[in-house]
């Protein structure tokens, strides 16, 4: 899988739009991601999204950084995430998929 891009992201995002701070769901399922290709520089523009499907790929982690100040529904479901403490940079999560996660503890 090539690196994430804006182009991509605005092809997998809803609604269709032409400006990364309009688009409220991504789905980046299955698509071999690791945690590398996330880039929070790319996806701190994405200042509206609500929902972000990284279901089915090879992430290890979600990035500290990513900016998604507004993402109420997380699907990390199916990865190798070892640790989910990251998640509390997102203040306005209610919904949270990190089921299939072999290597996943949580801790405090």
């Amino acid at each position: 899988m090539a690196k994430i891009t804006k182009e991509l992201l605005l092809e997998k995002g809803i609604p269709k739009h032409s400006k990364l701070g309009q688009v409220k769901k991504i789905k980046l399922s299955n698509l071999q991601l690791k945690t590398s290709d996330l880039d929070p520089k790319l996806f701190s523009q994405l200042r509206q999204l609500e929902e972000l499907d990284v279901s089915g790929n090879l992430l290890t982690e979600i990035p500290d950084n990513l900016g998604l100040v507004n993402l109420r529904l997380l699907n990390c479901a199916d990865n190798d995430m070892e640790q989910i403490t990251s998640l509390n940079q997102f203040k306005n999560l209610e919904d949270l998929n990190c089921e299939d996660n072999m290597y996943l503890t949580v801790s405090d």
